[in-house]
């Protein structure tokens, strides 16, 4: 039983870690993510559209070029050939531009907050599988224990020392703990295809870190809330609002009309016969029926309040969002805390003594069990506050980085 123990220890490591797979740190997984990634892809080629976009304003009317033949000054054949071309108040242009420019400001933004939503979920499932690979390493450690006490108890029922249920219990808790290693390996592949996604890779990787624990900057300020690409993005959704309103505005001032004509004028008299004349026309033409756009402007202004009120919304939540994850922070580096300072200190204490009085039969199997079992939840349940203490401050750097 024990060498099964071992081979299958060793090939859930080998799956896990093997040379197959490829080693990853979590800032190159970062920078993968964020240059391979297709939504970030996107709000690229989108932020890049919108910057394009931007030399637009200037969208000057098509040139009218028209030409007449026939007897439209005396009975003689004349011809007219004449260019015209129509543009709007140059204010108009000038604010179509402006608005153009708030837009793809909007694009920009919107790709620094996906920058941020795949920077937290990148790092989120990487300590999930930092996470994985400690409980592994907890695993294994049991299985070493009670693949010897299954050993020590099969040797000791055969002698006829111990009883069925002595050699029963040994081999339940040593099965028990391969089904958890089978269960933590299958979480681990579903969490590889998770990470293959988000870096855009064909890859099986593996997280490489120093450290299980994250720690949290001490220089938090939550003046930084403020900066946020989700508050800028509302702020310039007023703006936004705020030069529709300009553009529609201008849309009252007058269009200018313009033209060059050539034409000739044919008459009987010899003198006149072969005259040109070249002329130019200019008019103005007014929006004398412009309701629509005074409706239009009142929409905006209307838009305009409701985009500020979601703007003081978003800052109220992320203000309260930002307040309970620092006291959920607190929480978790207490109980962290505790373990370290505390609980893990006796673990290895216990494990020896309850050994040696197993041993010396001091103490009966179910005791030792017992005890061996309590060490083991003080181990996993520092891993799950460590888990815990992890997402916290992952939170709280999407908020405040």
């Amino acid at each position: 039983m024990k060498s099964i123990s071992i081979i299958a220890s060793f090939c859930f490591f080998m799956t896990i870690s093997g040379n197959a797979q490829q080693q990853i740190s979590i800032d190159k997984a970062l920078e993968t993510a964020l240059q391979n990634n297709v939504k970030a892809k996107n709000a690229k080629l989108n932020s890049d559209y919108l910057q394009k976009m931007t030399r637009t304003g200037y969208d000057i009317s098509n040139t009218g070029i028209v030409g007449e033949y026939g007897q439209f000054n005396t009975n003689m054949n004349d011809i007219k050939i004449g260019v015209s071309q129509s543009i709007k108040f140059p204010t108009i242009y000038k604010r179509q531009k402006q608005l153009l420019i708030e837009q793809a400001k909007t694009g920009e933004w919107n790709q620094a907050l996906l920058k941020k939503e795949i920077t937290k979920d990148v790092t989120t499932v990487f300590y999930e599988m930092v996470y994985l690979k400690e409980k592994e390493k907890l695993l294994l450690k049991s299985d070493s224990i009670y693949s010897e006490f299954l050993r020590k108890s099969t040797l000791r029922f055969n002698k006829g020392e111990s009883n069925i249920l002595e050699k029963s219990t040994a081999e339940n808790q040593s099965g028990q703990i391969q089904v958890q290693l089978q269960e933590l390996q299958n979480d681990f592949k579903m969490l590889q295809i998770q990470f293959k996604y988000l870096l855009n890779q064909d890859t099986d990787f593996v997280p490489v870190s120093n450290t299980f624990k994250m720690e949290l900057q001490d220089n938090l300020d939550q003046n930084t809330l403020d900066n946020q690409p989700i508050i800028k993005m509302k702020q310039q959704e007023i703006t936004i609002n705020k030069a529709e309103i300009s553009l529609e505005k201008s849309k009252k001032l007058p269009e200018l009309i313009g033209g060059v004509y050539w034409q000739t004028f044919k008459t009987n008299t010899a003198f006149q016969d072969s005259y040109n004349g070249v002329y130019g026309q200019f008019g103005v033409a007014f929006p004398l029926f412009n309701s629509s756009i005074a409706n239009r402007q009142k929409a905006l202004e209307t838009s305009t309040e409701i985009t500020q009120n979601n703007l003081e919304f978003e800052k109220l939540k992320l203000q309260n969002r930002y307040q309970e994850l620092l006291l959920e922070y607190k929480k978790n580096k207490e109980t962290t805390l505790y373990y370290e300072t505390k609980a893990l200190k006796n673990v290895d204490l216990i494990t020896d003594a309850a050994n040696k009085k197993f041993i010396n039969g001091d103490i009966n199997y179910l005791e030792w069990v017992m005890l061996i079992n309590q060490n083991t939840q003080i181990q996993g349940s520092y891993i799950e506050a460590i888990k815990s203490l992890n997402s916290s401050i992952i939170e709280i750097n999407s908020l405040t980085n």
